[in-house]
């Protein structure tokens, strides 16, 4: 990364300029002295900084893809006290505050296809995350004088710094680079070259970031203090990512010395001594105790206020991973597996989560469709990692196999083919492929594996809660609040009237509505419940709700190819949907394997999802194609399976 012009003048200043002010320079009364005490430099820099990166992403930013470098500038601000111990030897401890701003950027590309010609073109973008730090610094140090005479004095100084950040923030969009006709289209019919994707508190930032630097400082009366150093970061700047950052610094100072006072001679005092009669007095000795009061708080005035949306939603179901994995040579059962019940919605929820539901939803389709079976199909990833090959894959069907058998399964209903690799195998050249060859993939004949499209009913309550809290004694502390309906966590410090936003989906049958807010404060938890009566809160009819449709259809390893369970879902779905609406297809891969691969992977994937679409249902709907930016976890096999897939939303 090239460094701007205006940063390399920076850098010729505060390098050449001291040297300049050394030669001219004759006053030595800036070098440590034999009656010198301490001395306090105030000073002010500044910071090229150098971000080495090897992430996708943080906790609320958006993946958009690999990051892997960046660039960003510091102003820090500072005091050092310092103290020598001798004539060459000081240690210095220094606190101040710097602020930070860095520029992440990665360059994307997609197809799309141009809505006046109809042909589809590749566009360019920038994914650009700007990163916000305000830290304060506490950095202990040790120095050496490494060249010193009657001019200026030059030394060697390592500290590690402790930075606190106080400021976290970010802000992430997406800038449209090429071709210059491409825009974003948004909701409310706008275009724009650019979108935001992001913003937020950083809360994964470490606490505190640990920095190593290493720097030369030169010192003279006239022009103070010089100091240029590079340093390190020793950590990641957030706990869930590779990020590191190297800079160098620059910082400019003036020394205040404190020397010892001169000693006054002592003048010969006489002293007489007097007698003085001692009085008796009586002396209360025991200890003055101020009595404390106990902390208060007390929630009470809670309102609601709000509506609730009544209508109709077209929602597909969750996609189903129908694979059980194991660990290296072991037939036993993961934890993950052993959930006995049937999760009370697949339309809304998480994918990933929903995983542990496999087994009894399985159990729950065969129970329904009374003329379908089972075939467990298990596999190891190969004699050479899993030895006992064959009589392993046995083992791990037949693992599963009782396991549906307590979840009421019959027995005649399951077939068993045991294979050392898997039909479809995943790439063994990489430790997740190995672990996903590791498996049980349930097969069913003469039912499906899943209901896709569905028109469901629902209910939202949108608004607030209002609350007044008394707040007394608490001496500085802090009084935490949780609630029920949300996930939220917030503090409060006075009495004072406070609201919660609240936006739940509801059970249409329910006829009140139960609320509980715990606050804990001083080592104790209270709790305040309050049930508010449904029929009371006003009611608005919607239209169909087409915001929350999302398909996901999952591919085998490698393969852009449709299987006929998703073509079936295909056909499911160009049924149900309504005429006229813009299909936005999104492309997806795992990270296994070559970025130029996945890519066209992903490509392909959605290309192909398109074509088939128009066949069935000709020009009913209209068309996007873009490459996914909403990825699973890749740290779990069934989280890279779901990544194996293309996503079908709905563009208003």
């Amino acid at each position: 990364m090239k460094i701007n012009t205006k940063y390399n003048l920076l850098i010729f200043i505060f390098i050449f300029i001291p040297y300049i002010g050394f030669a001219q320079s004759h006053d030595n009364s800036s070098l440590p002295a034999d009656s010198e005490l301490f001395r306090i430099i105030p000073k002010i820099g500044f910071s090229y900084d150098y971000h080495l990166l090897n992430f996708n992403g943080f906790l609320g930013s958006v993946d958009c893809g690999h990051f892997d470098n960046g660039f960003g500038w510091s102003i820090p601000l500072s005091v050092s006290l310092e103290k020598y111990w001798d004539k060459d030897i000081y240690t210095e401890f220094q606190i101040g505050f710097t602020f930070n701003k860095s520029y992440l950027t990665q360059n994307l590309k997609f197809p799309v296809r141009d809505s006046s010609t109809g042909n589809v073109i590749e566009v360019h973008s920038q994914n650009r995350l700007l990163a916000n730090f305000g830290v304060i610094e506490l950095s202990p140090g040790i120095g050496y004088n490494i060249l010193q005479n009657q001019n200026f004095t030059s030394r060697i100084v390592g500290n590690l710094r402790f930075a606190i950040p106080i400021i976290k923030d970010f802000e992430q969009k997406e800038v449209i680079m090429e071709p210059e006709t491409a825009v974003f289209q948004n909701i409310n019919d706008s275009q724009t070259k650019e979108r935001p994707l992001a913003s937020g508190t950083i809360q994964t930032a470490s606490n505190p970031f640990i920095i190593l630097g290493l720097g030369l400082e030169a010192m003279t009366k006239k022009l103070g203090t010089y100091k240029i150093s590079i340093n390190y970061t020793l950590n990641n700047i957030t706990s869930d990512t590779d990020w590191k950052i190297f800079a160098l610094r620059f910082e400019l100072g003036y020394p205040i010395i404190f020397k010892e006072k001169k000693k006054i001679p002592k003048k010969d005092i006489e002293i007489r001594h007097v007698e003085i009669e001692k009085i008796p007095t009586e002396v209360n000795t025991s200890p003055v105790i101020f009595p404390t009061r106990d902390p208060i708080v007390y929630i009470q005035n809670v309102q609601l206020e709000g509506v609730i949306e009544v209508g109709s939603e077209l929602l597909a179901s969750l996609p189903i991973v129908n694979n059980v994995f194991f660990d290296k040579n072991s037939a036993n059962i993961a934890e993950l597996y052993k959930e006995k019940n049937v999760p009370e919605n697949v339309f809304i929820g998480d994918a990933l989560k929903i995983h542990r539901f496999l087994l009894p939803r399985i159990a729950a389709i065969i129970k329904d469709n009374p003329k379908s079976e089972i075939i467990l199909q298990s596999s190891t990833s190969g004699n050479e990692n899993e030895p006992e090959g064959k009589e392993l894959s046995k083992k791990r069907a037949l693992t599963v196999q009782n396991t549906l058998l307590s979840l009421g399964v019959p027995k005649n209903k399951i077939k068993l083919l045991n294979l050392v690799s898997p039909q479809n195998p995943s790439n063994q050249e990489f430790e997740e492929g190995i672990l996903e060859n590791q498996r049980v993939e349930i097969i069913l004949k003469d039912a499906p594996l899943q209901e896709y499209i569905d028109i469901q009913k629902y209910s939202n309550l949108k608004g607030k809660i209002t609350f007044d809290a008394m707040i007394l004694d608490i001496n500085g502390d802090s009084v935490k609040i949780q609630n029920n309906l949300s996930d939220s966590i917030f503090y409060l410090h006075k009495t004072g009237n406070y609201n919660i936003p609240i936006d739940n989906r509801l059970n249409q049958f329910d006829t009140t509505l139960n609320f509980k807010i715990s606050y804990y404060y001083a080592n104790k938890e209270e709790i305040h419940f309050e049930q508010f009566d449904m029929k009371k809160i006003s009611r608005k009819n919607v239209d169909l709700n087409l915001s929350n449709f999302q398909a996901i259809l999952r591919f085998d390893y490698n393969s852009s190819k449709l299987s006929n369970e998703n073509k079936d879902l295909i056909k499911q779905m160009a049924e149900k949907l309504p005429s006229g609406v813009t299909l936005e297809i999104l492309g997806n891969a795992d990270e296994l394997g070559s970025v130029s691969r996945n890519e066209e992977l992903a490509k392909e994937r959605a290309s192909n999802t398109l074509n088939f679409i128009n066949s069935i249902a000709k020009e009913k709907f209209k068309f996007t194609i873009v490459t996914n930016q909403m990825k699973f976890p890749e740290n779990t096999p069934q989280g890279r399976f779901l990544n194996r897939s293309i996503r079908i939303r709905i563009i208003h």
